[in-house]
């Protein structure tokens, strides 16, 4: 690391090589695969889940490494409201998750 550094070749250590974001695997191309990837996200946060939906879309798209625009975010977003895993009253969100992420 002093070498690199020393040579003024920025590096850092890491723990795990899947940490890394060039080996992080591509986000899912596919509107399904989106909204497998959206449940089993909100499954795992438990009770932790956002509780307003502009919330829910600030979670969203940090889920999908804020890669997707509004346009694309509104997809996986209207296919949790019309399979009624979310449930807006107003601005507040409530979930009906399954126990278990899908997949």
């Amino acid at each position: 690391m002093r070498h690199l550094k020393k040579n003024k070749i920025l590096a850092h250590r890491s723990t795990c090589i899947a940490n890394i974001p060039y080996f992080k695997p591509a986000l899912p191309a596919a509107p399904e695969a989106q909204i497998e990837v959206a449940v089993a996200d909100l499954v795992r946060r438990k009770a932790a889940n956002p509780r307003t939906q502009q919330t829910l879309l600030k979670t969203l798209h940090a889920s999908f490494r804020k890669e997707l625009t509004e346009e694309q975010l509104s997809g996986p977003f209207s296919a949790l409201c019309s399979r009624g895993i979310v449930t807006v009253d107003s601005t507040k969100v409530s979930y009906h998750l399954p126990v278990t992420p899908p997949g």
